[in-house]
């Protein structure tokens, strides 16, 4: 198994969270409607196919800033999803510098 790949896609599904965190933000009414909208769009074995390939990508941050925003004011779960975005930057920044030493 080729650890490079692996760790190119954990980036990349990493840096993908970080935008939809930043979204998240920025305007959480705004973008909160899009992942339950792309996964729950589908029917039957494309709508687990979706759920399932998606989650990684996108659920990851959505659940999070639902946990924060149902259960707290709004500064206070801004401030977790800037904690969150900052737990992501900092996962970024040492997996690329893993990789960078496995190349």
């Amino acid at each position: 198994m080729d650890w490079g790949l692996v760790l190119t896609f954990i980036i990349a599904f990493l840096s993908t969270n970080f935008i939809y965190g930043l979204f998240f933000l920025i305007a959480y009414k705004g973008i909160s409607n899009f992942y339950p909208w792309i996964t729950q769009e589908m029917d039957g074995v494309i709508f687990l196919f979706a759920s399932i390939v998606l989650f990684p990508v996108l659920g990851v941050t959505y659940h999070v800033a639902a946990f924060a925003y149902g259960k707290c004011n709004w500064f206070f779960a801004r401030l977790v999803i800037l904690f969150y975005l900052a737990v992501l930057i900092t996962l970024i920044v040492l997996l690329s510098n893993v990789l960078m030493k496995m190349i």
